[in-house]
């Protein structure tokens, strides 16, 4: 993830470009490089084919292949559209999106389970609830003490700052470490977690 010039309208915070590297570049997931490292007197320039747009957080939870399976739980019919609708429409919000193994690791400690299609929706709703913090873009970066804030749920959970690791702690007083934080897009912010937060 790399900042660009576009901001974020409530904090000023650079909106987030992220850049795949494999056998070839991909840039916000789908535009690959078409001549890269066309370097000048101050700088490079890297031709593709086509203009970038600002991501929301939707499109940044869909260029990431780590987070294919929160972006899974979303589009499920079952699931409450209050959470699609809060990621996708102006009004900011802090989003902490568990990775691909935080919600595999859950599956795999169910006897049952093979998938999040067979997780009930009762439970992903209540979880989604746990992990939107309303009407906040919480750029943590600048941030050296800890931070309490109030989600969906209406619950409170903790940022926890122990440079240079952030942790929070959800309503079972478990800690889940902050992988990858200020994925900045348009309409909100959204942190990377190791573990689903649940509430109590």
């Amino acid at each position: 993830y790399l900042p660009t010039l576009a901001l974020e309208n409530t904090t000023g915070n650079p909106i987030s470009l992220f850049i795949e590297k494999y056998d070839f570049f991909r840039i916000n997931g789908r535009y690959l490089l078409d001549e890269p490292d066309l370097g000048t007197i101050n700088g490079y320039i890297h031709s593709i084919g086509i203009v970038l747009e600002i991501p929301d957080l939707m499109d940044h939870l869909a260029i990431n292949r780590d987070f294919s399976l929160i972006r899974k739980i979303l589009n499920r019919r079952d699931i409450d559209p209050i959470f699609v609708m809060r990621l996708s429409n102006d009004d900011p919000v802090t989003f902490f999106a568990p990775a691909n193994a935080a919600i595999n690791s859950i599956i795999e400690n169910h006897p049952v389970w093979q998938s999040v299609d067979d997780m009930p929706a009762e439970i992903l709703n209540n979880m989604m609830l746990n992990l939107i913090v309303e009407n906040k873009n919480i750029v943590l970066k600048d941030n050296f003490q800890d931070i309490s804030m109030t989600t969906m749920s209406g619950r409170e959970i903790t940022v926890h700052i122990d440079y240079p690791r952030w942790k929070v702690m959800d309503g079972t007083t478990k800690i889940a470490e902050l992988n990858i934080r200020d994925i900045q897009a348009v309409n909100g912010i959204i942190h990377q977690v190791d573990r689903v937060l649940l509430p109590e």
